[in-house]
């Protein structure tokens, strides 16, 4: 009801008119867009935020038009086209810097930050984009920490050093996600981080200890068969852990377990995209997906 009143407004609009009012039309689909988003209708937000983007700037309202395109890179993200959101990531933050909105310009930084640190040869320009953000951004305090809703910050820096092999850097900086009082989701890239640090060190139990100690069940942080790369880990350790307290039914080393679980895995990922190409798995029904995160959403 609400995307079909967006679109009625939209259908009046007389762009010609000499007194047209084009900051309400980019408003309309910014407003439009945050409803797509909801949805998770990642392409139409898309598509809306570019409009949002064109008529804020005919408005002569740039920064309005440089939240839709920043957001607009945040879709791509979301729809794993990294290409096209550094693409406008970039474009919002030289935007920003034209008229004049260093921090704004910082802070949309962090979306770079966000991708170059799961790219092995973008690792240095995330370090570049880190040391920049952390000398200028007027958001830390005099002990350099953030407020909570800034602190995935430090998500990021510990996803850095992890990615460089410094683990112990990387669980200083996972664990300084925390502060005390912020609420649970803010807290899960800690320990989505420290599970992949522990992991590492083949010591899969001890974030879910840590977890516990804090208040979060290790169901909310432990891989899937999804994780294809955290799995076969954990998976290993768990059988290695087997063997050593006399329950496993055969011996095999470490790697041999490893490589097992990921040859499965693997294969299961190809049959079902196999399947779903055919149609013999069909789509999850999109009004199904929106009553999951309605549910999800009502429970927070």
């Amino acid at each position: 009801r609400a995307v079909n009143s967006f679109m009625d407004a939209i259908a009046a609009a007389d762009t010609t008119a000499n007194d047209f009012d084009f900051y309400t039309l980019s408003s309309v689909y910014s407003q439009l867009a945050g409803i797509y988003r909801m949805q998770l209708l990642l392409a139409n937000e898309i598509e809306v935020r570019h409009k949002a983007y064109y008529y804020a700037f005919k408005a002569k309202q740039p920064i309005m038009g440089v939240f839709d395109l920043n957001m607009a890179a945040g879709a791509y993200i979301l729809l794993n086209d990294t290409d096209s959101a550094e693409i406008l990531q970039k474009k919002a933050i030289a935007l920003y810097e034209k008229f004049g909105y260093h921090q704004k310009a910082l802070r949309a930084s962090r979306k770079l930050m966000h991708m170059y640190v799961e790219q092995p040869n973008r690792l240095f320009e995330a370090k570049q984009l880190m040391d920049q953000f952390e000398s200028e951004y007027d958001k830390f305090d005099e002990n350099h920490e953030l407020p909570p809703p800034e602190r995935q910050y430090f998500y990021y820096k510990g996803r850095y050093y992890e990615k460089t092999g410094c683990l112990d850097s990387a669980e200083l900086y996972y664990k300084k996600v925390y502060k005390s009082g912020m609420p649970v989701f803010l807290k899960e890239p800690m320990y989505k981080g420290l599970f992949n640090v522990f992991t590492k060190r083949h010591q899969a139990d001890s974030i879910a200890k840590y977890a516990e100690n804090q208040g979060i069940t290790s169901e909310r942080i432990m891989p899937t068969m999804m994780d294809s790369d955290l799995f076969p880990n954990v998976a290993a350790d768990v059988a290695m852990q087997a063997m050593a307290d006399g329950v496993a039914r055969k011996q095999r080393t470490w790697q041999e377990v490893y490589d097992i679980a990921k040859h499965d895995i693997d294969e299961t990922h190809a049959i079902v995209q196999e399947f779903e190409s055919k149609g013999v798995i069909r789509e999850f029904p999109e009004e199904e997906i929106r009553n999951i995160i309605q549910q999800v959403c009502n429970e927070l």
